[in-house]
């Protein structure tokens, strides 16, 4: 028998559900000098598995689930629990950066590559 399902794990999942939906509509942001990656993106996208995805979009999904531990003043094994209840669909998390931000990066890249060669 599988244990009750408590309110921050409801919540880490509806998140992630959220996320993976959004990343349907994930389009490549515009270039800047100021291109960095913070510190709790790096840690998270070993954590989670996504060190392919973009900082961009796992950014959201990072942002949002320290908001919610925050708000409800978990402790830093809760962040544990958080990113394994992400995990559980990291099949649905592949398949969307394939079929969705993987296609456009390749058609940005081959975008510039033509830019380039039209130089």
């Amino acid at each position: 028998m599988r244990p009750p399902v408590l309110p921050l794990e409801r919540e880490i999942d509806r998140i992630t559900a959220a996320w993976i939906t959004d990343l349907a509509g994930w389009h490549l942001p515009a270039p800047s000098a100021e291109r960095t990656v913070c510190v709790a993106c790096r840690r998270a996208a070993e954590e989670l598995q996504l060190d392919e995805l973009p900082h961009d979009a796992l950014h959201a999904l990072v942002g949002a689930i320290s908001r919610t531990l925050w708000e409800h003043s978990a402790s830093g094994y809760a962040t544990g629990l958080a990113y394994a209840r992400v995990l559980e669909r990291h099949a649905d998390i592949a398949f969307a950066q394939r079929a969705y931000i993987e296609p456009r990066i390749r058609s940005y890249a081959d975008d510039l590559t033509g830019d380039i060669d039209a130089c």
